[in-house]
């Protein structure tokens, strides 16, 4: 399965259900170059995520770290942490993505398991991410258990679930083990991570009127050159082409849940002139939004 575009809300929080209630586990197989903007945006949710490379070259961004990786190689992402991956070789980069909420790893709360092993590493600076090579045999063992979570999900045999939980609980003690073994299980503030958040979430609420780069500065208590300097370090674009993106994703769900005009989509969506948006909509998927919309009506594109 493979998601095309991700929901987000204002915080950049990630809206999709991973899993179900009763089996939180969600397992994808994401080719970069079917997604709508070619690439994964930003964006963060409660599960925790590994993700491994099948196909080409993935560069994986986290917090204000670019981690590329090649076929046969993988990655932790942790709770709460916000993310992005972008083809780093071929626009056909693929890679499995499996995300899982910590309540199938915790058990009942106050549990010494989730006192001891699973709280401790949740959402703490220390353990934002880890990468897993391939050429290590300790990392390449757990890049095997995630083959087989895989290779079970896709099967749905009989046990299947039990037999994920099983790898899911090898994998995370190995991971806990090799990475952080003594990690300080007093909390860990974060003040960048929510820093950044309150300015996607302002950004994202104020997106269709005219920003200037003093107010999305106000909005986190920063000078204008700060603002620039930690939005760059920390989401490797600026703050202005994070916000024509946005504002194109957003035009990409009015453009396919309405019947507006070119015009109207445009400034519904913060663009300045229909011609600015159509230049910079095509620039971003290849095809104007009247050739998108009507492609997706005729279900060409997902």
């Amino acid at each position: 399965m493979q998601i095309f575009d991700i929901p987000i809300d204002k915080t950049q929080k990630e809206a999709t259900r991973h899993g179900s209630f009763t089996f939180p586990v969600g397992i994808y197989e994401t080719q970069l170059d079917l997604n709508v903007l070619g690439y994964v945006n930003w964006h963060w949710h409660d599960e925790m995520q590994y993700a491994y490379v099948t196909v080409g070259t993935v560069s994986f961004y986290v917090n204000r770290t670019k981690i590329t990786l090649k076929q046969g190689q993988g990655i932790f992402i942790n709770s709460g942490v916000l993310h992005m991956a972008k083809a780093a070789g071929r626009p056909d980069s693929t890679y499995v993505c499996i995300d899982v909420h910590p309540t199938l790893l915790r058990g009942y709360p106050g549990n010494a398991v989730d006192q001891k092993y699973i709280r401790p590493y949740l959402k703490n600076e220390q353990f934002t991410y880890c990468v897993f090579q391939d050429t290590q045999p300790d990392e390449r063992k757990l890049l095997e258990h995630l083959q087989e979570i895989f290779e079970e999900y896709s099967r749905q045999e009989r046990g299947y679930e039990y037999k994920i939980y099983v790898h899911l609980l090898i994998i995370w003690w190995e991971l806990i083990h090799l990475s952080v073994p003594e990690v300080d299980t007093s909390p860990v503030s974060s003040t960048d991570n929510e820093r950044l958040k309150t300015l996607l979430s302002y950004i994202q609420e104020h997106y269709k009127e005219k920003l200037t780069l003093q107010e999305c500065a106000n909005s986190i208590g920063l000078c204008t050159s700060e603002c620039c300097r930690f939005f760059k370090r920390s989401m490797n674009c600026t703050i202005f082409t994070y916000l024509t993106n946005y504002r194109i994703e957003q035009s990409i769900s009015t453009l396919l849940s309405t019947t507006k005009s070119i015009s109207e989509v445009a400034y519904d969506n913060g663009f300045s002139s229909t011609s600015y948006f159509i230049d910079k909509f095509h620039k971003k998927t290849g095809r104007t939004p009247l050739e998108f919309r009507k492609n997706h009506n005729k279900g060409y594109y997902l």
